[in-house]
């Protein structure tokens, strides 16, 4: 019974990470990471400040869309496509 209810309570939290993770991961295709590689091997980890910096506003913007999309039961596009017409 435990296990079910803890599966309950993460259901709204799966599906709203879903349709990111969907849309996130064909976002490193291979030509991405032939230029991450070379970038990483001209610059090495000088440009590792940027992720330190950049990477608390990813994750508040990232929280900002779960709280949106848990609050409405509509994506972040639906929302756009509502709002902008």
């Amino acid at each position: 019974m435990k296990s079910s209810e803890s599966t309950a309570k993460r259901r709204p939290y799966l599906r709203a990470i879903g349709t990111g993770l969907i849309t996130g991961a064909p976002d490193d295709n291979p030509s991405d990471m032939a230029t991450y590689a070379q970038a990483g091997s001209k610059y090495g980890l000088s440009f590792l400040w940027v992720a330190l910096l950049t990477f608390p506003l990813m994750a508040v913007v990232q929280e900002i869309c779960d709280r949106t999309v848990l609050l409405t039961a509509a994506d972040l596009g639906e929302l756009a496509l509502h709002q902008f017409r």
